[in-house]
C-alpha cells in the first residue's frame, strides 16, 4: 500500500516517519487519526458511535440479503422454480386426429390429411445478430412477408414459451427446404398435425359445417383446453359434437438447451384419436336431391331452395339441402379476403343454412293442422260441406279462393285435396251463422305440432319461426285483430312464419299417426380404438292428442292431393305418395314461394320429403316435380337394394 502513499520502500516510510509531527503511521483504511500529542491517530476516529453505525449498516444488509431470498426461495419459489424448468424443460402437445364422419351407409364423407405449418416461440429467439441471419433464410424459403410476421413477434419481446403460428399449410417442398437450412434456427419451427377434407362438394356444406383456428373468444370459452394453433368445429355438425370429434391431446415432455434444441424425450403421452359420427343421412339420397334441386333451379330465375328426406318412424334426417351451397373446405384452407368477400356479398346467401334457419309463410302446406284442429274441436265432421263460390265477402273486403268461381261443394278431404280456401277460411274465422276456430285455438293446435318453437335438431342456428296472436298485434302493429287476420292465418299467410325443417317434421307427425319425434342427424357415436358403438336414442317430444280417427281423415286428404288434387302429376309413380301442395305469398312483387311436403308409402310411412322454392311460384308447377323425381328414385333404389 506504500506506493499508493507515494512511498517506494519501507526506508521512505522509515526516513519520513517523525516528519512534521507524525509520531506514527497507521493505516487501517484511507483516514488518518490524530495523537493526543497533536499528531493524528485512527484510534481516535474509530468511536463507538461509529463502529455501531457500520455494524447497523452490515446488519440491515444481511437482514435485506435473507429477506430477498425467502421471497425467491419461500414465497415465490413454486415460481421461480417453474420459470427455470420451463427454460430447461419443454412440454409439446401431440395433436390428435380428430374423429371422421360417414353417412348412414358406411360412405366416408371427411378425412383427414397431413398438415405442416410455420410456428414461433418467441422467448427462444437468438441475439439481434444470429436473429437477422435467420430472417434471411426464412425470407428465401418462404417470403418477405413471412420473415416480417416474425420480426414484428420477435419485436414484441414476448418471454413466455407460447406458440404463435406464423404460416399455415406449408408445402412439403418448403418443409424439406427448412429442414436442411434452418434446423438449427432457435425459437422457429415447422411443426405437423392433420388437415380436415371434405369428400362431398358443396352437398353437405350447411350439415356438415367446417373448422377454422382457435379464436381468443374460444380459448375464453373452452380455458386450457385448446391452444392457438389448434382447429376446431365452427358451424354444423362439426360443432355441435365438437367434444366428441376433437380427440385427446398428448405430450411429450422433452429436455432442450440454451437455443431450445431437444436432447431427449423425458416422457410422453400418446394423443386419443377423437370419436367418429355415422349419420342418418344417406349420401346418395341426398346427392340426387341436390342435384334435382339444382337442375330445376337452373330453369328458374331464383336460385334458393330446401329439400328435405326424414324418416317418420323416428326422426331421423335422411336427408337436408340447403341451396346454394358453398365449399367448406375454403374455410379450411384459410379462406381469403376475396373469397370470403364473396359468399357473404351473394345476394343467394350460400351460408345461410335456410332448412332450419329461414322463415317464410308456409301458405297451404298449414292446412291439414288446421283441418285435424276443426275436427277435433267438433265444429266440423268428416262430412262437413261448404259451397266454395270463389271466396268470401267481409263487408268492403273480399276473400278469394285460388280458382275463380271456385269449387262447389267442397268437404274436408276434398278441401285438403284442391286447397279449397274457402273451406279453411270458414273453419278458420267463421262466416255468418257458422263460428270458427279463432286464433286462440288455431295456433293453439300450430303450437302442439311444434311451429313457434325450435325442434331440438342436433345443429346450432336453429330458427323458432312465428305465430300471430291478438295482443301481439295490438302491441307491435297498433292495430286490433280482425276476423280477415284469422283468415289469413287459416290458409298459411299474414305474418305466420315457419321453417322448412318444422314443416317436414309435422308432416312426419301426421304420417305416424300423432308422435312428434326431435328430428336428428346422428345415428351413433363410435369410439375408433374399439369399435364400441354409441347409438343415439330415438326421443318422443310429445303424443298429439287427437282422435286417431281424424289423423286418418286427414291423411286421406293428403292422399286425394295425389290421387286428383294439386299432386296428382305424382300418381303415375308405382309408389302411394300423400301429400300437400302450397303457395305462400312473398310480399311486394316477389315471386310466391312454392311448397310441396308429403310421404310415402301412404299405408306404411317410410319417407317425408318437404320441398322449398324461394319465390318460385306455384308449388304444384315447381316444388311437385322435384318430389315426384325425389321420391321415384328413392323407392326405385330402394328396390334395386333389395333385389
Amino acid at each position: 500500500m506504500s506506493d499508493l502513499f507515494g512511498f517506494k520502500n519501507n526506508k521512505d516510510l522509515e526516513k519520513h516517519a517523525d516528519i512534521d509531527g507524525y509520531s506514527s503511521f497507521n493505516q487501517m483504511g484511507s483516514e488518518w487519526h490524530e495523537e493526543p500529542e497533536g499528531g493524528f491517530s485512527l484510534k481516535r476516529l474509530i468511536t463507538n458511535k461509529r463502529v455501531s453505525f457500520i455494524f447497523m449498516v452490515f446488519a440491515l444488509g444481511i437482514l435485506l440479503l435473507i429477506g430477498k431470498l425467502f421471497y425467491l426461495q419461500i414465497l415465490n419459489g413454486d415460481k421461480y422454480e417453474s420459470i427455470a424448468e420451463e427454460n430447461r424443460i419443454r412440454i409439446q402437445e401431440i395433436k390428435p386426429n380428430r374423429g371422421l364422419i360417414f353417412d348412414k351407409n358406411g360412405e366416408q364423407l371427411v378425412e383427414n390429411l397431413p398438415d405442416f405449418y410455420l410456428s414461433v416461440v418467441a422467448a427462444e429467439l437468438p441475439g439481434e445478430e444470429e436473429f437477422i441471419a435467420i430472417l434471411e433464410k426464412i425470407e428465401q424459403i418462404f417470403s418477405i412477408e413471412t420473415s416480417r410476421k416474425i420480426a414484428k413477434i420477435y419485436k414484441e419481446g414476448m418471454i413466455y414459451h407460447k406458440v404463435k403460428v406464423v404460416e399455415e399449410h406449408v408445402d412439403i417442398d418448403k418443409v424439406v427446404l427448412f429442414k436442411i437450412q434452418c434446423s438449427d434456427c432457435p425459437g422457429i419451427y415447422i411443426k405437423d398435425r392433420s388437415k380436415r377434407h371434405y369428400l362431398s362438394n358443396n352437398i353437405f356444406s350447411h350439415s356438415l359445417g367446417y373448422l377454422g383456428l382457435v379464436s381468443q373468444k374460444d380459448l375464453d370459452q373452452y380455458g386450457n383446453k385448446y391452444s392457438f394453433d389448434d382447429y376446431l368445429g365452427k358451424s354444423g355438425l362439426e360443432i355441435y359434437y365438437e367434444n366428441y370429434l376433437q380427440g385427446e391431446k398428448g405430450h411429450r415432455k422433452v429436455e432442450v438447451d440454451s437455443r431450445g434444441k431437444e436432447h431427449q424425450v423425458i416422457n410422453s403421452q400418446l394423443a386419443e384419436t377423437g370419436d367418429s359420427l355415422k349419420l342418418t343421412l344417406d349420401f346418395e339420397l341426398q346427392k340426387k336431391m341436390y342435384e334435382t334441386v339444382e337442375a330445376k333451379l337452373a330453369t328458374l330465375e331464383t336460385n334458393r331452395a330446401v329439400a328435405i328426406a326424414m324418416n317418420p318412424q323416428n326422426g331421423e334426417i335422411l336427408g337436408m339441402v340447403s341451396y346454394p351451397g358453398y365449399d367448406n373446405n375454403l374455410y379450411v384452407q384459410g379462406i381469403s379476403s376475396e373469397d370470403y368477400k364473396e359468399l357473404i356479398e351473394d345476394p343467394d346467401k350460400p351460408m345461410f343454412f335456410r332448412a332450419i334457419s329461414g322463415e317464410y309463410p308456409p301458405g297451404s302446406t298449414i292446412k291439414p293442422l288446421m283441418a285435424l284442429a276443426a275436427l277435433e274441436e267438433g265444429i266440423i265432421t268428416e262430412w262437413t260441406q261448404f259451397n266454395s263460390v270463389g271466396g268470401l265477402e267481409i263487408g268492403k273486403w273480399y276473400f278469394p279462393d285460388w280458382m275463380a268461381g271456385g269449387h262447389g261443394i267442397t268437404n274436408v278431404k276434398k278441401a285438403i285435396a284442391d286447397s279449397v280456401n274457402t273451406f279453411f277460411y270458414y273453419i278458420g274465422g267463421g262466416y255468418e251463422e257458422f263460428e270458427g276456430l279463432g286464433v286462440a285455438k288455431i295456433t293453439n293446435y300450430l303450437r302442439d305440432f311444434g311451429l313457434g318453437k325450435i325442434s331440438g335438431i342436433d345443429l346450432y342456428g336453429e330458427r323458432a319461426g312465428f305465430l300471430p296472436s291478438k295482443s301481439w298485434k295490438e302491441e307491435v302493429k297498433g292495430e286490433r285483430w280482425y276476423v280477415g287476420d284469422t283468415y289469413h292465418l287459416s290458409i298459411g299467410q299474414g305474418d305466420i312464419l315457419v321453417t322448412p325443417l318444422q314443416v317436414a317434421n309435422f308432416t312426419a307427425t301426421i304420417a305416424n299417426g300423432g308422435t312428434i319425434y326431435e328430428p336428428r342427424l346422428v345415428d351413433k357415436i363410435i369410439d375408433p380404438n374399439t369399435n364400441h358403438e354409441d347409438e343415439l336414442e330415438n326421443i318422443v317430444v310429445r303424443q298429439i292428442a287427437i282422435d286417431k280417427k281424424h289423423i286418418k281423415t286427414v291423411q286421406a286428404g293428403m292422399r286425394d292431393t295425389v290421387i286428383y288434387g294439386s299432386g296428382v302429376s305424382m300418381s303415375v309413380l308405382p309408389v302411394e305418395i300423400a301429400g300437400k301442395t302450397g303457395t305462400a305469398q312473398a310480399g311486394g312483387e316477389k315471386e310466391n314461394h312454392a311448397w310441396f311436403t308429403g310421404y310415402a308409402p301412404y299405408d306404411n310411412p317410410e319417407i317425408v320429403i318437404t320441398i322449398l322454392v324461394e319465390n318460385g311460384g306455384s308449388g304444384d308447377k315447381i316444388a311437385v316435380p322435384i318430389a315426384k323425381e325425389v321420391f321415384g328414385w328413392y323407392f326405385e333404389n330402394k328396390e334395386e337394394k333389395e333385389s
